[in-house]
């Protein structure tokens, strides 16, 4: 049986972050050549969509992240619905929200999805419990259903992780 096909998915964001220099990994692991590492593994590695956030057209970083997780979610179901494995590179970690919503949308009929969180911060604040207000510290708390409606409330619904399917390691702060 052969590996499923991948679609790299370029996530250009920065804006959830103090800073937003994350929002340019997607180009430099394209240029360095990451389509052909992985391909070398022998699977069929192709590129998908980029999506890029739009501070400009956004009232608070808070905004610009709803909106591009929304966009973001809507490429990993698209390629999920065709049959590869998306794997989004880049981004700051606000683009967990839309990856995983869509994830678990797209898993929804089948059963509920489990995730392992490996990051030495939590992610788990709220707008209503972040002093920096900075939307990479709330994806966690977002699919287990805490937090705005444009991050927790992607597809109509909430909580896309129960807490007793989530493993955290890793964790030195939150």
């Amino acid at each position: 049986m052969s590996a499923r096909a991948l679609q790299l998915i370029a996530a250009e964001v920065g804006e959830g972050a103090s800073d937003g220099g994350c929002k340019w990994g997607a180009a430099a692991l394209r240029s360095c050549g990451i389509q052909q590492a992985l391909a070398a593994t022998g699977r069929t590695v192709t590129w998908g969509d980029t999506i890029t956030a739009q501070p400009l057209l956004a009232n608070s970083r808070l905004d610009a992240i709803e909106v591009f997780s929304e966009k973001l979610a809507a490429a990993v179901e698209k390629t999920l619905c065709i049959g590869k494995l998306p794997l989004v590179v880049g981004g700051d970690h606000s683009s967990a929200a839309g990856t995983w919503s869509a994830a678990a949308q797209f898993l929804r009929p089948t059963g509920r999805l489990g995730l392992v969180w490996i990051d030495a911060h939590l992610d788990a604040h709220t707008p209503h419990t972040s002093d920096s207000q900075a939307p990479h510290g709330m994806p966690l708390a977002a699919l287990l259903g805490y937090g705005s409606d444009g991050m927790a409330g992607l597809y109509g619904w909430r909580r896309k992780l129960l807490p007793h399917n989530v493993v955290v390691i890793g964790a030195r702060s939150y």
